[in-house]
């Protein structure tokens, strides 16, 4: 599986509406998603295509041995 992490180089903060439409745009369905701090899943299959955008705080997604931390604007697409 082939993960891109994309950093947000934007000047301003990353805005929800935006990133929604942005990712609509793309053609995705869009839904917002929070976890609580050390949220932990199993690792476990996707059958589609996904790109997450942070608005806010960090997550880290660990695929393997290999690890990726995302902060507020960063993505994470497959």
């Amino acid at each position: 599986m082939k993960l891109e992490v994309i950093p947000w180089t934007e000047s301003v903060k990353p805005r929800e509406g935006a990133l929604r439409k942005r990712l609509e745009a793309e053609g995705f369905e869009v839904f917002r998603w929070r976890d609580d701090a050390g949220a932990n899943y199993q690792p476990h299959p996707h059958d589609h295509a996904e790109s997450l955008w942070v608005i806010r705080g960090e997550i880290t997604f660990g695929i393997g041995d290999k690890h990726y931390t995302l902060f507020a604007g960063d993505r994470l697409a497959r």
